[in-house]
């Protein structure tokens, strides 16, 4: 339990899963994790195989390494192979996306793959006409009566975080500079506010999308493997699914992290304690109610056919009417292939 005393916050133990913050008299309680930190790897791996009617792809993670990091080029290359896999695969009756223990990262690389899943002849389009894809499917989202809009706190200091992460893991443009340039900029103006999403916004970036069929043209089964370690950008990949395909998503394995309604999380350190706080900046609490699956962070995704693993090869078997599956996935209970 966290105590301020003399404007000082002292750490007192306690059993309990839990802080205690009072900060001006007002106590907040902060749920704490005790569990030891998955151990990430650097790389991003990705693994493809398939039978005739199936076809199975998995993704280690979502995050794109630092720019300077000797894996990154490994990384770009793989993120290509899974979007472009939306587009290898529509006319399968089957796709398993294993995405167990991928805790997340950038949502752009799950979405392109979902874009080139739905759009008929996604693998001969350019990446402009693909987004403008996108935004038509998106737009179906902006525009549904139960639409919340997403909350943002906006400050000096979040500005220059994102300034770093920038500089850091993205790749420079010049545009992308611009930005950046323009958001400090007007920070100087308004130190802190709160924002939500403009459907004005949104509404003139409907202005650029292009005729989405009214179904997906991949009508075959999207059965994706999800893990207790699955998180963020996962969760959001599992939902948009669901959004997107309907009834056609299964999505199997154990609920998921639960760590999906709130972005832009930033370290904070406290000077006196040292502790650190992970403070985020966007909530998407309101979004995520019209998902029937999701039911909060620490819960996560719960799964349309639970399993612990040992049985995993079985239940793919039977959900896609694919033997063939038992000799392509044989280890599948023991890890990504």
């Amino acid at each position: 339990m966290l105590k301020k005393t003399d404007d000082k916050i002292n750490v007192v133990p306690s059993q309990e899963k839990s802080l205690s913050v009072s900060i001006d008299g007002k106590v907040y309680e902060i749920h704490a994790k005790s569990e030891v930190p998955i151990n990430m790897l650097p790389n991003v791996r990705y693994g493809e195989k398939q039978t005739e009617n199936s076809a199975y792809i998995s993704l280690s993670s979502f995050q794109q390494p630092p720019a300077d990091s000797k894996y990154r080029r490994g990384a770009d290359k793989n993120f290509q192979k899974f979007m472009k896999a939306g587009s290898n695969f529509q006319d399968k009756k089957n796709i398993i996306v294993d995405l167990r223990s991928n805790t997340g990262g950038y949502d752009t690389y799950g979405t392109n793959f979902l874009i080139n899943l739905y759009v008929p002849g996604s693998k001969n389009m350019t990446e402009y006409d693909l987004a403008r894809y996108g935004i038509g499917i998106a737009s179906k989202f902006w525009k549904a009566p139960d639409f919340v809009s997403t909350k943002q706190v906006l400050s000096p200091a979040l500005i220059q975080l994102e300034a770093m992460k920038y500089k850091k893991f993205g790749t420079p443009t010049k545009e992308a500079d611009n930005i950046i340039k323009n958001m400090v900029f007007e920070q100087k103006n308004e130190p802190c506010k709160i924002t939500y999403s403009s459907t004005k916004f949104l509404d003139k970036m409907a202005e650029y999308a292009l005729p989405v069929p009214e179904k997906p043209h991949f009508t075959g089964k999207l059965i994706i493997l999800i893990d207790r370690n699955s998180a963020s950008a996962t969760e959001e990949f599992v939902w948009t699914a669901k959004d997107d395909f309907g009834e056609q998503v299964i999505v199997v394995g154990e609920n998921s992290s639960g760590c999906c309604e709130y972005w832009d999380v930033n370290p904070f350190r406290l000077p006196e304690s040292k502790i650190v706080f992970y403070i985020s900046a966007t909530e998407m609490t309101g979004s995520l109610k019209r998902f029937k699956n999701w039911h909060g962070e620490g819960f996560g995704v719960y799964p349309d056919v639970w399993t612990n693993g040992v049985d995993l090869l079985e239940t793919l078997v039977n959900l896609t009417s694919d033997e063939s599956l038992r000799e392509k996935i044989q280890n599948i209970e023991w890890g990504l292939q």
